[in-house]
């Protein structure tokens, strides 16, 4: 079986954190997708994204090319 993490944005100045619980779930996950500054939210984290998605209004300009360089895909809504 496969895990697919979706990870969402938040409001800003907020620093994402993972409940000791699901740690191991995320640590274990296949695939991560972001939506839109989810994708910020994954790399603090420590993350890597393999699909963005969104009309991507909230990610920022570094966190974009973060996810491509590192193989993403980006789909814009």
């Amino acid at each position: 079986m496969s895990t697919t993490l979706v990870v969402n944005g938040g409001p800003p100045g907020v620093v994402p954190t993972v409940p000791v619980a699901l740690r191991p779930v995320v640590a274990a996950a296949d695939r991560v997708v972001a939506g839109d500054s989810g994708c910020d939210a994954a790399h603090r984290l420590g993350l890597v994204v393999d699909l963005c998605v969104g009309d991507l209004d909230s990610v920022s300009t570094a966190g974009l090319r973060r996810a491509r360089e590192n193989g993403a895909v980006v789909v814009q809504y």
